[in-house]
Parts: structure tokens; C-alpha cells; sequence
């Protein structure tokens, strides 16, 4: 019998949190038979191939190993092989509560029409187990009810769901974005805005994003988004405000600079640490760094 649930995960250099990540799903309140794990792997030199294959399961536990095409490719691959109805999306990073699939299945069962699902991601301060002990926020900080309709910026594929045959006719997650970021909300702006579906929020599939970023890696990472946040805006122009590229984040941009004490973080990230910033002090550097990377890579074409 076909399971009918494929949880899909990509991973790369991730061994020993996909190990926590595939214990997770070994207690699952979700009948162990009715749903499979797959992972794409692509290419880890980590002895990630070695690990999944003596990993033992009491659920379906399938492995690929792909080209290092990035994270959507890795992604439309698992889906392409999915024996489930339902797929649920996560990362090698990410633990599951027990009731993660459960829940998951029951807000699909909820609804007579297709719908994709986005559950409730935790942010952790520190990766110590177990994390309800530790300091952690919500992906999704502003208060939502179980059931709420989202909007498509919310279509995050840490945490998401829907039926397989739905992913395939939208094509999936686009490969031409290998840079990073910015795959799910194109998948979430042709899915919900383009073909009309709802996202809705499921409160109790619950996960936890296990990987803690300094301050430091964020502008990295910030900046990594700003160089390829050029590909979401050749294919959806109209979000260039919402993607952040508007006159009052170019100010900004431009504005930073001339303050002795941000100037002095912009030309040494890695000294952050010891200027004491402000929270908005670091949602500006935020905002710099994206803006900086995104100017970098247009002057560049």
C-alpha cells in the first residue's frame, strides 16, 4: 500500500541535524505506515549518503542523491517521486513535534477544494535540545488563528504543504533560482495570486527551525538576497515594493553611510559584536546589506 503522505526534504552538509530530523518523524502521532520520508541529497560529502542508508526507520525512508542544482531542484525531484496524495515540504534543519504530519493532514481534510497548508515554525535562540527550554519566536510574529487564510509571502517551504498534483501543474519550484532565497515566494505568488488557491495556517504542525544565525551571518545572508532578488523581479515586476526596492529603503541605503557608527559596521560586519547595536540599529543593517547586494549584482549586469 502506498503511503498516503511524502514528507520532502532536500539537505546538503547537514548529517548530524538530519539525523535529529529524521528522529523526529520516528514519533509521529501519524501512523508510521501511512507516510514516507524522502530525502534529495545533493551530493553532501558529510557521509550523509552512508548515514541514510543504514538509518533505521519505522516509517518508508527513501534517498536520492542529485546534481547540486540548488534547493529547487533538489525539492522538484523528492515531489516527482512522492508515492503520497499530500506532500509536506520541510528542510534537513528543521525537527518535527510529534504531531507535525497529523496536523498537517487533518487542516487538509477540513476543506472540500485543494488548499495548501503553512504550519508554525519556531525560531530558536540557541540549537540546544530540547528547544521549549530556550528563548524561540514564531516565524510568523504577528498573531494568526489556526485556519487563517494567508497571504502568498507566507508560502515558506520549511513548513508547507499541499497536494502533489497541484505542485506538479504549477511546475513546481522554479530552478533558475539557485542564488539564495526566493523560490517559495515565487511558488506562493503563481499559486495563490496567479491560480487563486488559499494558504491557511495550521497552529499544531509545529517545527523547529534548528540553525541560529549571529548577526553577522543575517547581513551575509541579507546580502545573499539582495544579489538574487533581481530574478523575482524579472518575473513578478509588480512586487518591486513589497521585494523592498522602493524610494524609502534606497534612502535608507544611501543614509547609512554617513553615520561614523553604522559606516564603521557596513566596512567591518565582523566587529558587530562589539558596538552594542540597537534592535533597530540591526533591522537597519538588515535593510542596508539587502539593499547593498541587490545594487551590487545590478551594476554588475
Amino acid at each position: 500500500m502506498n503511503p498516503d503522505v511524502s514528507v520532502v526534504l532536500g539537505t546538503f552538509q547537514l548529517k548530524d541535524k538530519l539525523n535529529l530530523v529524521l528522529d523526529s518523524f520516528c514519533v509521529q502521532t501519524y501512523p508510521s505506515d501511512r507516510f514516507e520520508v524522502i530525502v534529495v541529497d545533493s551530493q553532501s560529502n558529510d557521509g550523509t549518503s552512508e548515514f541514510v542508508k543504514q538509518y533505521s526507520a519505522p516509517y518508508l525512508l527513501r534517498y536520492f542523491s542529485v546534481e547540486n542544482r540548488g534547493k529547487s531542484a533538489a525539492r522538484n525531484r523528492g515531489v516527482a517521486e512522492a508515492k503520497g496524495e499530500l506532500v509536506i515540504m520541510t528542510d534537513a534543519d528543521m525537527i518535527a513535534a510529534p504531531g507535525f504530519i497529523a496536523a498537517h493532514v487533518e487542516m487538509h481534510q477540513r476543506f472540500s477544494v485543494p488548499i495548501l497548508v503553512q504550519g508554525k515554525t519556531w525560531v530558536l535562540s540557541e540549537e540546544s535540545l530540547p528547544a521549549e527550554t530556550f528563548r524561540r519566536r514564531p516565524y510568523i510574529t504577528h498573531s494568526v488563528r489556526d485556519g487563517q487564510k494567508l497571504g502568498f509571502y507566507y508560502c515558506l517551504t520549511g513548513n508547507l504543504s499541499f497536494p502533489k498534483r497541484v505542485y506538479l501543474d504549477a511546475g513546481g519550484l522554479d530552478e533558475t533560482f539557485t542564488g539564495y532565497g526566493w523560490e517559495d515566494i515565487d511558488l506562493g505568488f503563481r499559486l495563490i495570486n496567479k491560480q487563486k488557491m488559499t494558504l491557511h495556517y495550521a497552529e499544531f504542525a509545529v517545527n523547529d527551525h534548528f540553525h541560529v544565525w549571529s548577526e553577522t551571518q543575517e547581513w551575509q545572508r541579507r546580502y545573499k538576497m539582495g544579489q538574487s532578488v533581481a530574478g523575482v523581479l524579472a518575473k513578478h515586476p509588480l512586487l518591486k515594493s513589497f521585494l523592498g526596492l522602493n524610494i524609502f529603503n534606497s534612502f535608507l541605503f544611501r543614509v547609512v553611510p554617513m553615520i561614523p557608527k553604522w559606516y564603521k559596521v557596513t566596512q567591518s560586519p565582523n566587529q558587530q559584536e562589539k558596538l552594542n547595536l540597537s534592535r533597530f540599529e540591526k533591522w537597519l543593517m538588515h535593510e542596508y546589506f539587502y539593499q547593498l547586494g541587490y545594487k551590487k549584482m545590478n551594476d554588475s549586469l
